[in-house]
């Protein structure tokens, strides 16, 4: 089983930032960064398993794969997936995240669209989570994940 470590290290109205590292199956060691909403879920260890989402919606015959987290308190359908921003939007920030916990490769500061200011913004995502899922292959894994 792979342990995924998820080191937050930064809080604020745009998103929770963090740091992704683990060992993939081919003995590679991987880096990714993590963006989540202000109110993340509990830091704490869980098993994950790779499921099918759709791509564009329930009806829509093609599929994606994606990383769940299993026994997170008070949630369901915990995912690890792509996503941009994560903004409190009762502060008028965007967020999209597809799951609750969005891979990237970087951060930056931009607008989501018109009628947004810019703001924190987590590049590449699409990018990092194919990576993930082929460094993976699969494989069961542990996310362990860190308050800062």
């Amino acid at each position: 089983m792979v342990i995924v470590t998820i080191q937050r290290t930064v809080q604020s109205d745009s998103g929770t930032q963090g740091i992704v590292t683990f060992v993939a199956v081919d003995g590679s060691k991987q880096r990714f960064d993590s963006l989540e909403l202000r109110k993340c879920i509990p830091a704490g260890v869980y098993a994950a398993y790779m499921h099918r989402v759709p791509v564009l919606g329930v009806d829509h015959p093609q599929h994606r794969r994606v990383y769940e987290l299993n026994g997170v308190p008070g949630r369901k359908h915990v995912e690890i997936d792509r996503g941009h921003f994560a903004g409190d939007v009762k502060l008028g920030l965007a967020h999209d995240l597809a799951g609750a916990i969005a891979l990237g490769f970087g951060f930056g500061s931009r607008s989501p669209g018109h009628g947004f200011e810019k703001q924190l913004c987590l590049q590449h995502s699409a990018r990092a989570i194919a990576k993930f899922v082929s460094a993976l292959q699969g494989a069961g894994i542990r996310v362990e994940i860190l308050d800062p």
